[in-house]
């Protein structure tokens, strides 16, 4: 009642209703009444067509991400291991008598810039070496390191 009052004050003073702005369009006029309005339940075709268009216009939802997923691991090893394991069974110790083998020296394929830790054992010993590439690798960190190696070898090997 008050908006149609002020709007009546307007029109006496400007010659113009309410705001002076372009006109918002009319509404859409409303559907008349039929005589016989009956409501129908919509088919199973026509509830699966409704359901389809309704899915067109949703975006798809955002896949969220999962607590437990972890980052990739990295893909460089610290150190390579290489374990030959008993080397008495490959040479036949027997066989030349007059020969006595107590050590035997290996060809490691260490690579470029990395740490290997090569093991075997020969002639009833256990025989650790570690190869390492000074440009990839500080000698202190590995020296450190190689220290308690051995120390692990003769708490838990040797005893």
């Amino acid at each position: 009642a008050w908006a149609k009052e002020d709007d009546e004050k307007e029109k006496e003073k400007t010659g113009k209703m309410g705001v002076t702005s372009t006109p918002a369009p009319a509404p859409a006029p409303a559907p008349a009444p039929s005589a016989t309005t009956t409501t129908t339940k919509p088919s199973e075709d026509e509830i699966a067509l409704n359901a389809d268009a309704e899915a067109e216009t949703k975006p798809p939802p955002h896949p969220q991400p999962h607590p437990w997923t972890l980052a990739p691991a990295p893909s460089t090893a610290l150190v390579g291991l290489s374990m030959l394991g008993n080397l008495d069974g490959v040479y036949a110790h027997a066989t030349y008598p007059a020969l006595a083998l107590h050590t035997l020296t290996t060809g490691s394929r260490q690579r470029a810039g990395a740490v290997l830790l090569f093991g075997y054992t020969f002639c009833g010993r256990l025989w650790l070496s570690l190869g390492f590439d000074e440009n990839g690798v500080e000698r202190r960190v590995v020296g450190a390191w190689w220290e308690e190696v051995v120390r692990g070898v003769d708490e838990f090997l040797v005893g």
